[in-house]
């Protein structure tokens, strides 16, 4: 599975994102982008903590998203890819729109 996470550009999220190096630094990392699999499924970095320092780290991340406004975008590469067979069945732009929901700019580019 794909996720991005969004937020408008002319909010500052520096402070939250400040916030969150900080609760990495204070488990002992070095404040990274924190990718959730490999925290779950003890891979990586993380094969060395804790269930209760994969927990921390988790709801750390969990506090950052409710800090600021953000939309998720969730599945995005799923739902390219089904864009790119609507079209490659001739459907056209306007009902692949209507279908996925997705504005009409991105389903030019897919």
């Amino acid at each position: 599975m794909v996720a991005k996470l969004f937020h408008d550009s002319k909010d500052n999220i520096e402070h939250a994102v400040q916030l969150l190096d900080n609760q990495i630094a204070n488990l002992g990392h070095i404040p990274h982008v924190i990718h959730t699999g490999p925290i779950i499924r003890r891979e990586g970095n993380y094969i060395s903590l804790s269930i209760d320092e994969r927990k921390w780290l988790l709801n750390a991340l969990i506090h950052f998203s409710r800090r600021i406004d953000v939309k998720y975008a969730i599945d995005a590469m799923q739902r390219i890819q089904h864009i790119m067979k609507l079209k490659e069945h001739r459907v056209s732009i306007r009902q692949i729109t209507r279908l996925t929901g997705v504005s009409r700019s991105i389903v030019e580019r897919a």
